[in-house]
């Protein structure tokens, strides 16, 4: 560990470490693990180093590892969306997710399927399988597309506007 690290360390036996530094450090540490937990917001860098490249808290990577909620890495969710999507059997599906693009493309449905949108985690999409379980089907994220579910889902598109569909890495001009 070089003393410019050692220096960077916020108290005693912590440190400031690139990914490569955690993977030789903590030997059960796959790399792909911590991609994902990057990616899912887990784990978020504290610092850069000049170079750009990503530091994170060693306690952090540690903690993750254990099962543990990481004490410097801020917790905080990914913004997402409860959609309401017709599916090719006609029934609608109300469902959450963080990345609409990449969902739909995985549903296999066109993008003009999505009926609305709005924002959301999951307790909100638990509240609409709720509101609308006399109408769901079995243990499905699938529902009848009655009255009171079409009249919902244009409540909602005139509330947030038609659905914003985008790739995640889609550059804005």
């Amino acid at each position: 560990m070089s003393d410019e690290l050692a220096a960077a360390s916020a108290k005693p036996g912590d440190w400031l470490v690139t990914a490569e530094q955690a993977l030789v450090m903590l030997p059960a540490l796959k790399p792909m693990t911590l991609r994902v937990w990057t990616f899912r917001g887990r784990l978020t860098s504290a610092e850069q180093t000049p170079q750009g490249r990503a530091l994170y808290w060693l306690s952090d990577i540690d903690a993750l590892m254990r099962g543990d909620v990481p004490t410097k890495t801020p917790q905080t969710p990914r913004p997402g969306v409860v959609y309401y999507a017709r599916m090719r059997d006609g029934l609608i599906k109300i469902g959450y997710t963080a990345d609409l693009y990449t969902r739909i493309r995985a549903l296999r449905i066109r993008q003009d399927a999505v009926l609305a949108t709005e924002p959301g985690g999951r307790d909100l999409e638990i509240l609409r399988h709720a509101q609308f379980g006399a109408i769901r089907h079995g243990k499905t994220e699938d529902f009848d597309a009655v009255d009171e579910l079409l009249g919902h889902v244009a409540a909602v598109r005139d509330e947030y506007g038609p659905p914003v569909i985008t790739p995640r890495r889609a550059i804005s001009a």
